[in-house]
C-alpha cells in the first residue's frame, strides 16, 4: 500500500476535525484573532543531509503560516498551520518540505476539573527536523543519518481534579504514530501510546504525590522494499514506572520539581527480555514575563520513533528565554543539552548499542517592532554512535526576518501542562489557587 496516499486522508480528517470543534458556537462571545505569519532567511549548512560525508550549502528557507486563537470565560485554544520549504544552492536532494498542523487547548469543565490538550501533526524531512522548533525549545535525540521523509502525528491530554484543597488528581494520556515514507524501509512505522493516573497532596508551597504510568510501544514489521525480506520483525514493548514526586513554589516565579522512582520494560509477547531502572527527574525553573528557564537532569526509558528502537536515556539540558529591556527591542533564546541513550533489549539476541548527542542552539532577534523581528540563530548537533555510519555532526548558520500580523494573539494558549504547585503558570487558574504573581 502507498503510504504517502494512506496519510492524506488522515491528515485533512484531522484539519477538518479540529476546525469543527474550533467554529462551534459558544454561549458567550469569545476573543479571536487570526494571525498571518511569514519568515524569509538564508544561512549555511556544513552537513546538507545529516550524513557521515558532510557536504556543504547555502541554504534558504521559507515559511509561511496561519494561526487562528480563541478565548473565552472557561477555555482558550489554539489552531495553527505553518508551511516550511528549506532549499539547498547545490544540493537538490536535500531540499525539504515540511507542514505542521497543530491545536492545543486548555478548558475549565467545572469549578474543579480542568483539560489541557495537544494535537501536533508533521510531515517533512528529517534533514531538517532540528531547525523546525525554536532555539528555546529545541529537543535532542538520536536521529538516524539521510533525508528520511516521515508523517508523524502525536494527541495528548492532561486531566485535572482539585478533590479539595489539600488533595488533587490528575489523569495523562497520548498517543502518537509514527510513519516513514521516502524511503519506506528507513525505520519501521511505529505506534506509541501513554497512559498515567496521579495524585498528590497538596501544602501552602508544595506538594507531594506518586504518579503510575504505563506505555505500550509497537515496531511494525519491516522489510525490504526490493527483496521484501524482512529487515526487522514485528515487536512490541511494556513499559511500566511508578513515581513519587515533590514540587515546591520558593516564590511567585522560581519553583523546583523532584522525583524518583522504579521502572520495568520487557516485551509484551512473553515478558522476556527484562529491564528494572530507576527513573527519575530533577527540575528548577523560572517563569516570568521578562525570562523563562529550566534547567533539568532526567532519567527514562522512552520510544525514539526516527531511529525505531526504544532507549534509556539520561539527559541534562538548560532552556532558556530571554527578553533584554524594552527599549532594546532584543531577546535571546537557547537550548544546551546532553543525552546518553542505551537501546533497550527488544528482540532476542539484539545488539545494544549506544549513543551521545550534544545540542547547541542559540537565536538572538532584535524586534524594531512588534509585527517584525530580525534573527541570526547558530545551531551544532553532534551524534557519536557505535558505527562511523551512524555518527555525525552538523553546524547551521541562519540569518532572517520573520514577520506577523497583528502582533499579539486574542489570549495566550499555554503550550504544555503547569509546573506549578499553584498552576498559576496556567491561562485559566484552578479553584484555591492564590491570585497570578505580579509582574
Amino acid at each position: 500500500m502507498n503510504r504517502s496516499r494512506s496519510v492524506a486522508p488522515a491528515t485533512l480528517a484531522l484539519t477538518t476535525l479540529l476546525a469543527l470543534s474550533l467554529a462551534r458556537p459558544g454561549r458567550s462571545r469569545a476573543n479571536e484573532t487570526v494571525q498571518g505569519l511569514v519568515t524569509v532567511a538564508a544561512g549555511w549548512t556544513d552537513n546538507v543531509l545529516a550524513r557521515p560525508t558532510r557536504e556543504q550549502d547555502a541554504v534558504f528557507q521559507l515559511r509561511p503560516g496561519v494561526v487562528f486563537t480563541s478565548g473565552g470565560a472557561r477555555g482558550v485554544q489554539q489552531l495553527g498551520d505553518t508551511f516550511s520549504a528549506d532549499l539547498f544552492a547545490l544540493h537538490s536532494n536535500g531540499n525539504s518540505y515540511s507542514n505542521r498542523l497543530y491545536w492545543t487547548g486548555l478548558f475549565l469543565l467545572s469549578p474543579k476539573t480542568q483539560l489541557f490538550t495537544q494535537v501536533d501533526s508533521n510531515v517533512g524531512k528529517l534533514n531538517t527536523l532540528n531547525s523546525l522548533s525554536d532555539s528555546s525549545a529545541a529537543v535532542t535525540g538520536v536521529l538516524p543519518p539521510g533525508g528520511t521523509v516521515f508523517f508523524d502525528t502525536t494527541a495528548r491530554e492532561n486531566f485535572y481534579w482539585t478533590v479539595d484543597k489539600e488533595w488533587r488528581a490528575n489523569q495523562a494520556g497520548s498517543f502518537r504514530v509514527f510513519v516513514p515514507l521516502v524511503p519506506s524501509n528507513a525505520s519501521p512505522v511505529t505506534w506509541d501510546g501513554v497512559l498515567s493516573l496521579g495524585t498528590e497532596r497538596l501544602f501552602r508551597r508544595d506538594s507531594v504525590g506518586i504518579d503510575f504510568r504505563t506505555e505500550y510501544i509497537q515496531y511494525d514489521e519491516l522489510r525490504d522494499s526490493q527483496t521484501n525480506a524482512v529487515i526487522t520483525p514485528f515487536q512490541r514493548q511494556l513499559v511500566l514506572s511508578l513515581l513519587p514526586r515533590w514540587r515546591r513554589d520558593w516564590s511567585a516565579f522560581w519553583s523546583s520539581e523532584l522525583a524518583a522512582g522504579a521502572l520495568l520494560a520487557f516485551r509484551a509477547e512473553d515478558g522476556s527480555g527484562l529491564l528494572v531502572e530507576p527513573v527519575g527527574l530533577a527540575a528548577i525553573r523560572y517563569i516570568r514575563l521578562q525570562l523563562t528557564g529550566e534547567l533539568a537532569y532526567a532519567h527514562n526509558v522512552t520510544a525514539n520513533p526516527y531511529a525505531g528502537q526504544t532507549f534509556a536515556v539520561d539527559e541534562v539540558a538548560l532552556r532558556a528565554l530571554f527578553r533584554f529591556p524594552e527599549r532594546t527591542h532584543v531577546a535571546f533564546g537557547a537550548t544546551c543539552s546532553y543525552q546518553h541513550a542505551r537501546a533497550v533489549d527488544a528482540l532476542p539476541g539484539a545488539a545494544l548499542a549506544s549513543f551521545d548527542v550534544l545540542l547547541a542552539d542559540a537565536t538572538v532577534t532584535w524586534q524594531p517592532r512588534p509585527e517584525i523581528g530580525v534573527f541570526l540563530r547558530y545551531q551544532f548537533f553532534d551524534q557519536f554512535a557505535p558505527t562511523p555510519e551512524q555518527s555525525f555532526y552538523r553546524n547551521n548558520v541562519m540569518v532572517g526576518v520573520s514577520a506577523i500580523y497583528p502582533a499579539t494573539a486574542a489570549v495566550a494558549v499555554p503550550q504544555r501542562p503547569g509546573q506549578r504547585v499553584d498552576r498559576s503558570d496556567m491561562s485559566i487558574p484552578e479553584p484555591h489557587s492564590p491570585p497570578p504573581p505580579e509582574k
